[in-house]
């Protein structure tokens, strides 16, 4: 993940599929099912809906606590699906005068996420992953699963004027040989924005991406005009990434019209990258076969080792947050499965 951002006020409705979406304010009743279009409050202010099991464990996951409490049948505990990441952190950490850039694309996913994938699940993370603070920028992340999906994450970098990322990886399980879903919109500074979307191959045989990644090229003929290609300062655009690769830059900052939501050329095509992956993921046919799945996982260490040697985010995550840390939560929660 590479950080940066942007000095804007975001969108204050978006729509997806011709649903709107409301950022949360106010209070609403703990038995209203969270649905798009619905207005939802803050997560610290919204009661949760009951849980009826005697016994609810913490998820242990890439960089949890590993904790289990008990909890009553009659008491209230808050169900962590239910509340968008864009309106928990709310403004950017310059104040209420600046919201996130990348708010509603991360929030979008979030629900798409939560409709889409069976089973769905948050996974619990250690206090100093979920949010770190430096005193000009702040960290916030979050990890779920799901039947299909052996952890997808989200990485939201507020710097305030000085930059902005909403980064998320998803990792389909073993079973399924697909590629991962990258997502990565940064901003630098008040005008500069990169975005790239991909499917990101777990190889390069061309008999493989024919098959999980043909699909997008309708799609990517649509924005093609307006990509261009990635730097070889730190990233091979040979190795995990395809050639319906989105690396989207502009200068014009929030004032960038295919930015927008929702009428934007690249929010469109994001939202059928992420469509058009969920669909093939529910639609594959999973391989148990133990040596099929040891490759699949073996591939995907690779990419983290790939990338926990490269991302330039790393080094940002060092300048704000300290070394030790982001050592720490690169190896436990960006890229797992690599040695460092």
């Amino acid at each position: 993940m590479a950080c940066c951002v942007l000095h804007v006020r975001g969108p204050e409705h978006f729509t997806s599929g011709g649903s709107l979406f409301v950022p949360c304010k106010g209070i609403q009743s703990a038995r209203v099912k969270f649905k798009v279009g619905l207005r939802l409050p803050p997560c610290s202010a919204r009661n949760a809906r009951l849980r009826t099991s005697g016994n609810v464990a913490a998820e242990r996951g890439d960089g949890s606590g590993g904790v289990s409490s008990a909890v009553h049948h009659d008491q209230e505990v808050p169900d962590p699906l239910e509340c968008l990441p864009g309106t928990e952190m709310g403004s950017s950490i310059e104040g209420p005068d600046v919201n996130l850039l990348y708010g509603a694309y991360m929030d979008h996913f979030w629900v798409t996420l939560k409709e889409k994938v069976p089973g769905l699940r948050a996974v619990d993370l250690l206090p100093e992953y979920r949010v770190q603070k430096a005193r000009k920028a702040r960290v916030h992340n979050w990890l779920l699963s799901g039947d299909r999906v052996r952890r997808v994450r989200f990485t939201y970098f507020d710097g305030g004027a000085a930059g902005q990322a909403f980064n998320s990886l998803l990792y389909p399980d073993p079973k399924y040989d697909l590629p991962l879903l990258g997502i990565d919109l940064l901003s630098f500074g008040s005008n500069k924005i990169l975005c790239v979307v991909d499917f990101q191959p777990l190889t390069q045989e061309p008999e493989y991406l024919e098959r999980h990644t043909s699909m997008l090229a309708p799609v990517y003929e649509r924005i093609r005009e307006k990509c261009g290609h990635m730097s070889s300062k730190f990233f091979d655009e040979t190795q995990f990434f395809s050639k319906y690769l989105v690396f989207y830059r502009s200068s014009l900052g929030a004032k960038e019209p295919t930015l927008h939501v929702p009428t934007g050329r690249l929010w469109e095509v994001y939202l059928e990258y992420v469509d058009i992956y969920l669909k093939a993921l529910n639609n594959a046919e999973g391989n148990e076969d133990p040596d099929a799945m040891a490759y699949v996982q073996s591939r995907q260490d690779a990419y983290d080792q790939y990338n926990a040697e490269r991302d330039p985010a790393i080094k940002l995550f060092n300048t704000y947050f300290g070394t030790e840390w982001s050592t720490r939560f690169t190896k436990d929660f960006l890229f797992p499965g690599a040695t460092l």
